[in-house]
C-alpha cells in the first residue's frame, strides 16, 4: 500500500515538470519580464494587462485600422501619379497638366466684346465662338522629367462671329458673319506645380479675316492677332484676345473649355446659330 501510494507520488511529479513552461531566468540574474504583447492588439496578449489611464479596455475598444484613401491628385514621396489622359506617364497628354512634357491643345471659346470700326461705321457689340487646336511642348524636361514652369508651342483657331456694318453716304452696308483663322505662338508659364494647376498664357500671331471695304465688299485682310489667358490647367481658362486688322478691330472676352466638356455644349450653339441663320 506504502508502496502505490509513493509511485502515484512520482508519477504526479513527473507530469507537473513535464507540463510547466520553461524558465526564462538567467544565470546569476532575476527572471526576465513577461513577453510583450503583440504590435496588432497590446491587450488580448496579455491576460493580466490593464488598460492605460483614461482608455477603455476590450476587445470592442480596439483603434480603427489605418485608412487607405488618399486623393487621386495626390503625391507621394518618391512617387508621381501619371497625368490623366496621358501616354507614357505624361510624355504626352491629352488633357494639359503640370507634369506632361507636350501636351495637346483642344478647346472651344465663346466670347463677346466690341467691333471698332473706325471712321466708316459705329462701334458696334461683337460676339463669335471659337474652335481652337494645336500642341505645347517643356523643352526643358526632355532630358530630366522634372517639373518645369515654362512651355511654347504653336496653336491654330477658327472663329465665325457676328456681321458688321459700314456707312456709305446714305446706303447702310451689313454682313451675316464674320470668319477668321488665326495661328499663334503660345507661352505658357505654369504657377504650380500641382496637377491642373492656374497658368498663363500668352499668345501673339497673324489673322487673316474677312473686312468689309469702301467698295461694299468683302476683303479677306491680314492682321496681327494676341491673346492672354488665365487657365485652370487644361479643363478651363478665362481669355482675352484681340484681332487688328485694317480699319476693323475686334476685342473680345470670353470662357475657354476643353473639347471634351465643351464640344457637346458649342455644338448645340452652333447648330442654333445655323438655324438662325448665322452659319
Amino acid at each position: 500500500m506504502v508502496r502505490s501510494l509513493a509511485a502515484l507520488a512520482l508519477a504526479v511529479g513527473i507530469c507537473a515538470e513535464a507540463h510547466a513552461a520553461p524558465s526564462t531566468a538567467e544565470p546569476g540574474g532575476d527572471a526576465a519580464p513577461p513577453s510583450e504583447a503583440t504590435d496588432e492588439n497590446p491587450y488580448l496578449d496579455s491576460p493580466d494587462a490593464t488598460a492605460p489611464p483614461g482608455q477603455d479596455f476590450g476587445p470592442f475598444f480596439v483603434g480603427p485600422p489605418a485608412s487607405e484613401t488618399r486623393f487621386p491628385a495626390s503625391v507621394r514621396k518618391g512617387h508621381r501619379l501619371a497625368p490623366l489622359l496621358s501616354v507614357r506617364d505624361g510624355l504626352f497628354c491629352f488633357v494639359e497638366d503640370a507634369h506632361c512634357v507636350a501636351s495637346l491643345l483642344a478647346s472651344a471659346d465663346v466670347g463677346i466684346g466690341m467691333a471698332v470700326i473706325g471712321d466708316n461705321g459705329p462701334d458696334l457689340p461683337y460676339a463669335q465662338l471659337t474652335f481652337r487646336g494645336g500642341v505645347t511642348l517643356r523643352p526643358m524636361t526632355l532630358r530630366r522629367r522634372r517639373f518645369h514652369p515654362w512651355a511654347v508651342g504653336l496653336a491654330g483657331s477658327y472663329s465665325v462671329g457676328t456681321g458688321g456694318i459700314r456707312l456709305q453716304s446714305d446706303d447702310v452696308v451689313e454682313t451675316e458673319r464674320t470668319q477668321a483663322v488665326r495661328i499663334a505662338l503660345v507661352n505658357q508659364l505654369w504657377l504650380w506645380h500641382r496637377p491642373h494647376a492656374f497658368h498663363i498664357d500668352a499668345s501673339v500671331g497673324a489673322v487673316r479675316s474677312g473686312v468689309l471695304g469702301p467698295d461694299e465688299k468683302i476683303h479677306d485682310l491680314w492682321g496681327t492677332h494676341a491673346e492672354l489667358a488665365l487657365g485652370f490647367g487644361g479643363w478651363g481658362a478665362l481669355v482675352v484676345s484681340g484681332d487688328f486688322l485694317d480699319e476693323d478691330t475686334r476685342i473680345v472676352f470670353g470662357f475657354r473649355t476643353h473639347a471634351l466638356v465643351g464640344g457637346p455644349l458649342f455644338g448645340l450653339t452652333a447648330l442654333g446659330l445655323w438655324a438662325g441663320g448665322v452659319l
